[in-house]
C-alpha cells in the first residue's frame, strides 16, 4: 500500500498542476527578453525567448532573429539589403547576421516556397506610420546563446541602432 501511495504522489501532483493553471503562472517558462531602441524616428524591437532561440533553427543551418521596425514618422524609412547590416554581440564576439539569404545561401532560399520567401525577404522600406518585420539569419555554428546586444545599421539613418535587453533592477 505504501509503495502504491508513493507511485501515485507524482501523478496526483501533475493532476493538481494541470487542473490549476495559476500553479504554472510564475513566469518560469517562456520568459522573453525584449530589446528596444526608441531613440530616433523609428522604434526597433526584438523579442527573444532564450529557450526557443537555443532549440530552433532553419534547416539545421541558421538561427533566425526577428526585428520589428515601427515607423513613427510621416515619410518612409528606406532599407537596403546590401547597405544595411546587423551584428550580434555574443560572448564578447561580434557575429554578423545575414539580411539577404537569397544571395548568401541560394540553395536554401530556393528550397523555400514562394510564400516563405515573400515573408522572409528583406523589405525595401518601412512605410509611414506602419510596422515591418525583418528576419536576420545567423549561421548556427556562430551562436549558441542569445546575444547580449544587437547592433543594426540602416544606411538611410544617421546613427546605428543598439538593442539591448533591459538591465535588471537591484
Amino acid at each position: 500500500m505504501k509503495s502504491l501511495v508513493k507511485g501515485l504522489l507524482p501523478v496526483l501532483g501533475l493532476i493538481f498542476i494541470l487542473s490549476n493553471p495559476s500553479a504554472l503562472a510564475n513566469g518560469g517558462k517562456g520568459k522573453v527578453s525584449r530589446y528596444v531602441d526608441r531613440s530616433g524616428p523609428i522604434e526597433v524591437s526584438i523579442e527573444l525567448d532564450e529557450k526557443l532561440f537555443v532549440l530552433t533553427s532553419v534547416k539545421n543551418k541558421y538561427k533566425v532573429l526577428r526585428i520589428k521596425i515601427k515607423n513613427t514618422q510621416s515619410k518612409p524609412v528606406a532599407l537596403s539589403k546590401t547597405n544595411d547590416k546587423v551584428d550580434l554581440l555574443v560572448k564578447g564576439q561580434r557575429v554578423p547576421g545575414i539580411l539577404d539569404l537569397a544571395k548568401q545561401d541560394s540553395s536554401l532560399w530556393d528550397s523555400l516556397d514562394a510564400d516563405a520567401r515573400s515573408f522572409l525577404a528583406y523589405p525595401e522600406a518601412v512605410p509611414p506610420k506602419e510596422e515591418e518585420s525583418i528576419f536576420v539569419f545567423i549561421p548556427l555554428e556562430s551562436i549558441s546563446v542569445i546575444p547580449t546586444a544587437v547592433e543594426y545599421t540602416i544606411a538611410s539613418l544617421p546613427e546605428k541602432i543598439l538593442l539591448r535587453p533591459p538591465v535588471a533592477k537591484s
